[in-house]
């Protein structure tokens, strides 16, 4: 039995980070009692209307005091620098390229590599 003695906000992020793992269609069927395509952690972790409510009305930036910004990341910027700077001081990997021809807007072109397409990491 799954017991989670944590807050709402620590709850969503865990949710969040295990549908990253479990892939499903449509935000609904993780909330499934279907025993084929059940998957119970999310139901014992916060109810499916629960979750939508928290959802909805989670923001991370003040839109009056951000300008415009080219930076498609800019509403969740500050989220992203956090978990940045945390995870850096936990690992420090090498610089490596993940083979990639899909048509993301990160992906790198290097002439001079065996994998000239790809994302580097």
């Amino acid at each position: 039995m799954v017991r989670c003695h944590c807050s709402g906000n620590e709850k969503l992020f865990s949710i969040i980070i295990v549908m990253a793992q479990v892939r499903k269609d449509k935000l609904n069927d993780y909330w499934f009692t279907d025993p084929i395509l059940d998957t119970p952690i999310f139901r014992k972790l916060m109810s499916h209307n629960r979750f939508e409510q928290i959802w909805w009305c989670v923001h991370f930036n003040n839109n009056k005091l951000l300008q415009q910004s080219t930076n498609r990341l800019f509403k969740i910027q500050l989220l992203l620098d956090f978990f940045l700077e945390r995870f850096q001081t936990i690992y420090k990997p090498n610089q490596a390229m993940i083979p990639c021809r899909s048509r993301l807007r990160i992906r790198t072109y290097n002439l001079g590599k065996l994998i000239k397409y790809g994302l580097v990491v």
